[in-house]
């Protein structure tokens, strides 16, 4: 099936909790009300506003028609949409959200599935968007990646060896703003898929094992030139980092899991920080590294200079790395023994969320050392909370740091292209200036270039710059 068979749009319920009647648009025409789903035509790829939780574990079963997708199926919501294009979520009336959101996500989807198309030509459209989000749809675009079993199997879960996102204990000022910050996302895909991953198989060795290696263990895991994941326990922690840190902290209520686990990008930072006592560990044969390892068509769409711009490339390829974080594919993984644990995640992927944890810790540390109340951080971004007259030094040391604040945070007026305090990739610099400048109109057109015939971007990307740059 080709891409002109299937169209894109969205559908924003009344009551996303009880999704009966509402407001839809196919992306590039009008808006129009609805009294049940049975209306919205199956030849469309519906991008909804219900959660997860009441798409497919609430009472109304909306789920089963396979036409409908939940508000979280790309890595942003409608809501998330709207303040990143510099709208506010609060005030956007219905009609308004379904056609600005139908556009954005039909041009994600079309990214997406000319990337699919590429690298599996007999693919149709259809297949290609089965899964429950598009991190599962993109997932066949990656090597096969490497899952533990067994024992180890029980090791990789959230809470024990990670945490996809750390809440700090920093109290944030009262009546303060919350600003998110967010490393550009295509250059964080291609940073985080050169990361050393491992390779398995991985053995096991036990605490007496390492004292027969090694007196210091902890120097032992340190130096290793063999992949590590290490059972630790911290006797002391550095008291400038322990609040923005939180190892060990629990991030839900209902599951307070005591993180005990460490893959080796987490453990030689954490060294720095803290006093470790290596109790158990996991050591694999090798490292390699995921990027040389993909399929042709997916590095020239991660490399591609114009695609910096795009902020629908930039969730596909978001959606990429996050992919090698998923637990195993149902279809591959087997069936699991009485008793024993799914993964949560592979070998690799463990590593990329370390790493992930690392960099979005050293943002975290930098702003907080600049006086900002830093309340969470990772996948890609920090949050942080500030009194309103601080909004704009913390966008500017954001940007000194090569984070990139959400459009609808940008005070007007405040940034100017000769002056931006940029302390990024040089490659996306350009981007910075564009956000932190508030140029929309370019952003929004430069948006549909990688959609483009080759021979037509250089004459609509000469127009963009005499239409919006002089302005």
């Amino acid at each position: 099936m080709q891409s002109e068979d299937c169209k894109f749009g969205v559908v924003v319920f009344d009551e996303p909790q009880d999704p009966r009647s509402g407001w839809y648009a196919v992306a590039g025409g009008d808006a129009d009300r609805f009294s049940g789903a049975h209306e919205l035509s199956t030849d469309t790829i519906w991008w909804t506003n219900v959660a997860y939780e009441h798409f497919f574990r609430g009472q109304t079963e909306i789920w089963r028609i396979p036409s409908l997708k939940h508000d979280k199926y790309l890595v942003v919501s409608h809501v998330d949409t709207l303040r990143e294009w510099g709208y506010d979520p609060e005030s956007a009336d219905p009609d308004f959200v379904c056609r600005f959101c139908s556009g954005a996500f039909d041009r994600v989807m079309r990214n997406a599935w000319r990337l699919i198309r590429d690298v599996f030509p007999k693919t149709d459209i259809r297949s290609a968007f089965r899964g429950r989000t598009l991190r599962e749809d993109v997932r066949c675009l990656l090597p096969d990646l490497e899952y533990p079993k067994g024992p180890a199997a029980e090791v990789f879960q959230s809470g024990k060896a990670w945490e996809e996102f750390s809440p700090t204990l920093v109290k944030p000022p009262r009546g303060g703003r919350r600003i998110t910050l967010r490393w550009p996302r295509i250059s964080y895909a291609n940073h985080l898929l050169q990361t050393p991953v491992p390779r398995a198989p991985f053995e096991w060795v036990s605490r007496g094992d390492m004292l027969s290696k090694a007196s210091d263990k902890a120097a032992f895991v340190l130096n290793s030139d063999r992949p590590c994941v290490a059972n630790v326990a911290l006797k002391a922690i550095k008291p400038e980092v322990s609040e923005i840190y939180v190892f060990g902290s629990a991030t839900q209520k209902e599951q307070r899991t005591q993180r005990e686990w460490v893959a080796h990008p987490e453990f030689k930072h954490l060294a720095d920080m803290a006093e470790v006592d290596v109790r158990q560990l996991w050591i694999g044969r090798e490292y390699w590294v995921i990027m040389p390892n993909l399929p042709e068509p997916v590095k020239d769409f991660l490399s591609d200079r114009l695609a910096e711009y795009s902020w629908s490339v930039g969730i596909v390829s978001e959606c990429l790395w996050r992919a090698s974080m998923l637990g195993e594919d149902k279809s591959k993984a087997g069936p699991i023994r009485d008793g024993e644990e799914k993964a949560q995640t592979s070998w690799q992927g463990l590593w990329i969320r370390s790493m992930d944890k690392v960099l979005m810790f050293q943002h975290a540390h930098q702003l907080t050392q600049k006086g900002h109340a830093v309340t969470g951080y990772g996948i890609g971004w920090v949050k942080c909370t500030v009194p309103e007259e601080d909004v704009s030094q913390l966008i500017a040391d954001g940007l000194q740091q090569g984070l990139v604040p959400v459009f609808n945070d940008v005070p007007e007026g405040v940034f100017n292209a000769r002056n931006l305090p940029w302390g990024g990739d040089d490659k996306t610099k350009d981007l910075a200036v564009l956000v932190a400048t508030r140029n929309q109109n370019m952003l929004w057109n430069l948006d549909k270039v990688p959609l483009l015939p080759n021979k037509a971007k250089g004459p609509y990307l000469a127009s963009l710059r005499q239409r919006f740059m002089a302005a």
